[in-house]
């Protein structure tokens, strides 16, 4: 019950006889592949539900015997059963500038670890539709604030929880200060609501914008307007 149908994994099972000759009359046996080959034993006339079957390997071996009593070579099919859902993956932001924890970052990778062995890897931005990642690496190109969900499918189509990153892609992080006229000390007792009050009027200050590159680009020559 996954989507790829040819590799034999499946959280559910529902069994189906093919190319049977009319009236011939089918036998089945199931075996644990632990248990090795087959070496005759008894046959049965259908095969078990799945809520009698636990997790594993398992060989089934099909018979026909027609209406002239002619009996066929078994012949055999091989599938795994697993109902178990896989562990969450972790997501590691590369997150760079001077805070490494602030959820801010020109980088834009995420690497993805704690996948398990042939699972395909899925990810989505806020309500975007599932796509599949490469490579165990999510990387987002333009700016903006990004909500990541991110899932892994096994083989057999198991699906995990979802984990998620919040984070902010910017090429460049502004910072500021206010100082008084002097552009050394900070101002205090002063909120911007009351700029142009009575009590701040023969008041000056220096507004202090500098600004981080996250992006390795150049930042020179601002041009800033107020």
């Amino acid at each position: 019950n996954d989507d790829n149908n040819d590799d034999n994994y499946t959280n559910k099972v529902s069994f189906a006889t093919a190319d049977v000759e009319e009236g011939a009359n089918v036998k089945y046996q199931i075996k644990s592949i632990d248990d090795g080959e087959f070496e005759g034993g008894n046959w049965v006339d259908s095969l078990p539900d799945q809520k009698d079957l636990t997790d594993g390997s398992y060989t089934i071996w099909t018979k026909q015997t027609d209406i002239a009593g002619n009996t066929h070579e078994p012949t055999k099919f091989n599938f795994t059963l697993d109902t178990l859902r896989p562990y969450a993956p972790k997501l590691i932001l590369k997150d760079n500038g001077e805070d490494t924890n602030d959820r801010v970052t020109g980088d834009g990778r995420i690497n993805i670890e704690g996948t398990e062995k042939e699972a395909t890897l899925q990810y989505k931005n806020g309500n975007g539709a599932w796509t599949e990642v490469k490579n165990n690496t999510i990387e987002v190109k333009d700016n903006g604030r990004y909500n990541i969900e991110v899932q892994q499918v096994d083989l057999a189509g198991n699906i995990s929880d979802v984990e998620s990153i919040e984070f902010a892609k910017r090429d460049l992080v502004f910072t500021h200060r206010l100082l008084e006229a002097d552009g050394i000390t900070e101002a205090n007792q002063l909120e911007i609501a009351s700029w142009g009050s009575k009590a701040d009027k023969n008041r000056q200050y220096v507004l202090e914008i500098s600004a981080e590159s996250l992006a390795d680009i150049a930042v020179e020559d601002l041009d800033l307007k107020l």
